[in-house]
């Protein structure tokens, strides 16, 4: 009796398992659409979202452009970046879900942002820049070309000379 209660146990237990945990990590550079909805996190929308961006980038090539999706904020990629796979990436890190802090903290490495080139997850270290502001200056970016001078920022809906005063030393163009 003990040994068929065991049997039934064990056959619930692994039918429970999530399938996706079960297979090989989805290529995020090959996925499908199909592919993408079976990962828990991701509904029809993002994993559009996430095909429309990887057309317009080429190919990931960073566990954190993930986070430049729209649909995609830190909790989210928390979640889902297990998922995946890039060959050549570095590992991925999680992300942080607090809020950006809005004292005059700088850049945790002490370098400039270089505003041409950065994630949503590099703009977001820069003070009173959170996850929205960091993603309209990239859709910015990809609108507009590369900003010429580190004053063109201002450009960006939700940047005005104040906040400009507060980054305009922790931030570059080239």
């Amino acid at each position: 009796m003990k040994q068929a209660a065991l049997s039934l146990f064990l056959v619930l237990f692994i039918i429970s398992v999530p399938l996706c945990q079960a297979e090989e990590k989805i290529d995020l550079n090959a996925a499908s659409l199909q592919e993408l909805v079976k990962v828990p996190g991701i509904g029809e929308k993002t994993g559009l979202n996430i095909i429309e961006h990887r057309q317009k980038i080429g190919k990931f090539s960073r566990y954190e452009q993930l986070m430049e999706v729209k649909g995609i904020g830190p909790a989210t990629y928390n979640k889902i970046v297990g998922y995946f796979t890039i060959p050549g990436a570095p590992a991925a890190t999680t992300q942080s879900t607090e809020p950006a802090p809005t004292g005059p903290a700088k850049p945790s490495s002490g370098r400039k942002i270089n505003i041409n080139t950065a994630s949503t997850s590099e703009l977001v270290q820069l003070p009173g820049i959170g996850i929205k502001t960091a993603e309209k200056i990239v859709a910015f970016r990809e609108e507009n070309g590369p900003f010429k001078t580190i004053e063109d920022i201002i450009k960006v809906k939700g940047i005005g000379p104040a906040k400009f005063a507060k980054i305009s030393e922790m931030i570059s163009v080239k």
